[in-house]
């Protein structure tokens, strides 16, 4: 994935660029500053004024980016996949089509990393209840050993250190697959915020 991520800058230098004077120039320039809100306003006016433009390619894709950045102003992923859906349908020869395609991969694989994410977090939530579970009815087996045999006591004690120890070694499995589960995200999230710093206003 990694090598992936990495050819997105120059997979997009190498198309993106071109020429037309009827593209949305005050919105290139506002997303160029970080006025993501303002941006996306013009785009959309922009694409409801021109609906027969050969050129509404290069601005539904420039409108998806600011939608899928997670740090923008107006991350929206249902927005973003929307007007990559509608490049594809309406330009199906579009230069643009390998890179939407990829911000649309992108965008999905984060929104699956991060459910993934919250889901196995609940189980590790669960696991650390469990373990102290175990450790409770380890210190309940001790207390209670005046009043039982010696050997019961012994067998429930090693009873409750191995599932002690089951619960512990499932814990920091979690713990490692969560942190890895993170790094994914960032990076994903990364390949996403260089898509927004590529020039694609040079028109």
């Amino acid at each position: 994935m990694r090598s992936a991520l990495l050819l997105v800058p120059l997979l997009l230098l190498g198309i993106v660029h071109g020429g037309c004077a009827a593209l949305p120039q005050h919105a290139d320039a506002l997303a160029a500053v970080g006025s993501d809100a303002a941006a996306a306003a013009a785009y959309e006016r922009w694409l409801a004024e021109h609906p027969r433009s050969p050129r509404r390619d290069r601005v539904l894709f420039r409108l998806a980016l600011l939608y899928a950045r997670p740090q923008g102003a107006r991350h929206d992923p249902a927005r973003a996949e929307e007007l990559i859906g509608r490049l594809l349908a309406e330009h199906p020869d579009s230069p643009l089509r390998a890179p939407a395609e990829l911000v649309r991969h992108l965008g999905r694989t984060v929104r699956w990393l991060r459910a993934d994410l919250e889901v196995q977090r609940a189980q590790a939530a669960l696991l650390a209840a469990e373990n102290g579970d175990c450790r409770r009815r380890l210190s309940e087996a001790h207390a209670a050993g005046a009043l039982q045999e010696a050997g019961e006591i012994e067998r429930l004690d090693r009873q409750l250190e191995a599932e002690r120890q089951a619960c512990g070694r499932a814990r920091r499995s979690l713990e490692r697959l969560l942190a890895a589960r993170d790094e994914q995200i960032a990076e994903l999230n990364r390949a996403l915020e260089a898509l927004k710093r590529i020039d694609v206003g040079g028109d």
